[in-house]
């Protein structure tokens, strides 16, 4: 746990910058993709006007779903309601959510193409996203359990982790080196398939592949905040991103058997 870095008497928090980095890595990642494979080289000048509003739109609804987990505290403590509003956390699924409706609403406003930019897009989603979870590693937040297991590790007391001396799980590295596997496993197949790409099949191969590991992963979770009825706020959201990721592959397999175009390279087309 590090959650600030000092220059002098210059002091930012540790968290900031890696999810700052995170957005920039993911962005870097789409410009190289975008211009290396040949179904794609989308205009640079919109991949960067919709990085911005993506990146607002998932800033606003990381906040907002924050806030809606935190409701019943502060019914409770009406004086957490300002630094819960105002300075409070982010919460990742919240952000995809903001991000996907910001992005949907240029894409449309623009007539862009959808599938070509959500391809692009969502592949880099896990760099930037494993860089966050490193930030949230660093100031302590989105910690596990107490464990005896050799992968454990003894956090400093703070109001974000109260296991004082006592070993947890590091489930924000757990999702980090997760999400780093998952963005080279992406990239991987979105060069493997260079002539084909089916509508949406990287949305589904990701919604299926994280969802199921945030479900796994959130029983290892210990921090406060967890959500209602059995299952945690995040593993609901899990099951709905797992079912949308399947019932995508069954659009893309029924309109593969339709005959429906994909994504192809010029010269497959002629």
């Amino acid at each position: 746990m590090h959650p600030f870095l000092e220059f002098g008497s210059f002091r930012i928090e540790t968290y900031d910058v890696l999810v700052t980095l995170g957005f920039v890595l993911a962005i870097v990642a789409i410009l190289i993709i975008n211009k290396k494979h040949e179904l794609y080289r989308l205009p640079v000048k919109e991949i960067l006007f919709l990085a911005l509003f993506v990146v607002i739109g998932a800033l606003i609804g990381a906040r907002i779903l924050f806030i809606i987990t935190n409701i019943s505290r502060m019914i409770e403590d009406p004086s957490l309601i300002s630094p819960i509003v105002f300075s409070g956390g982010l919460v990742f699924y919240g952000g995809v959510i903001g991000g996907l409706v910001s992005g949907y609403f240029y894409v449309r406003r623009y007539g862009l193409d959808p599938v070509k930019y959500m391809n692009l897009f969502i592949v880099a989603l896990p760099l930037g996203h494993g860089c966050g979870r490193i930030g949230c590693y660093m100031a302590g937040c989105c910690h596990g359990k107490p464990t005896d297991s050799i992968f454990g590790v003894v956090f400093p007391f703070s109001e974000s982790h109260p296991f004082h001396g006592v070993k947890i799980h590091p489930t924000q590295l757990y999702e980090a080196v997760f999400n780093f596997l998952l963005f080279l496993t992406l990239v991987f197949l979105f060069f493997k398939w260079r002539k084909r790409h089916r509508p949406y099949v990287f949305v589904a191969l990701y919604l299926i592949l994280y969802g199921s590991f945030r479900f796994i992963n959130e029983f290892f979770r210990g921090d406060a905040i967890r959500g209602v009825v059995i299952l945690s706020t995040s593993q609901w959201v899990s099951l709905i991103a797992v079912t949308a990721g399947v019932l995508l592959l069954a659009y893309n397999k029924k309109n593969q058997s339709d005959g429906v175009d994909s994504i192809e390279s010029e010269q497959d087309q002629q």
